[in-house]
């Protein structure tokens, strides 16, 4: 399993341009790539400069094909006039859980939230039921991806999506750390991911 996360800037004149050839990118890999499993795109400021883009792949060999496939190259081509600032977390998955069913969310149609923390590994070991619980009770709670930072292993990242507001604001206790407010411009899921470490 692959999971990593992109912060990418950009400039707010190029917004628009990104943020479609970004949505081809992610619907067209969901679509015909059955190893990409689930794709985020989102933005944490008003002017959608400021870009966190998630992506969970079966394995290298799922990655490869991405990588090679036609609408990626369209976005890399885009992305090198458009991106000015780039880093990529490669995180190592601890947990990653969704619903069942698929989904696919456009312009802020739901919540997604990003928690980063530095946990102890017995406070994370006991935090891992209480997240899939949360998951597989609550159907407006429409995933949840936990990974450890692969250059700072005691760096938590917990990316957390629901249908609404309201939703969120169930679990603010359950998760560590302050979360970021993260805009969805893109987001598609195969749905029924279930993965923890062991």
């Amino acid at each position: 399993m692959i999971f990593r996360m992109f912060n990418l800037k950009i400039d707010a004149s190029d917004r628009d341009e990104f943020v479609k050839v970004g949505r081809h990118n992610l619907t067209t890999s969901l679509t015909n790539e059955p190893g990409t499993l689930t794709m985020y795109a989102t933005h944490a400021d008003p002017a959608g400069t400021d870009n966190y883009i998630f992506e969970v792949y079966q394995d290298e060999n799922a990655y490869d094909i991405h990588a090679h496939s036609p609408q990626f190259k369209d976005f890399t081509t885009m992305a090198k006039d458009v991106i000015k600032e780039r880093a990529v977390t490669q995180l190592k998955p601890v947990l990653l859980v969704e619903q069942p069913a698929g989904f696919t969310i456009e312009d802020g149609q739901s919540t997604v939230q990003l928690n980063r923390a530095t946990l102890p590994s017995a406070e994370l070991k006991a935090l891992l039921p209480k997240l899939r619980q949360a998951v597989l009770n609550d159907p407006h709670f429409l995933a949840c991806l936990v990974g450890l930072d692969q250059e700072v292993p005691e760096q938590v990242v917990i990316l957390t999506t629901y249908d609404s507001a309201g939703a969120a604001h169930h679990y603010t206790d359950l998760l560590p750390g302050k979360a970021i407010n993260l805009y969805p411009d893109t987001v598609v899921s195969r749905g029924g991911l279930d993965f923890e470490a062991d």
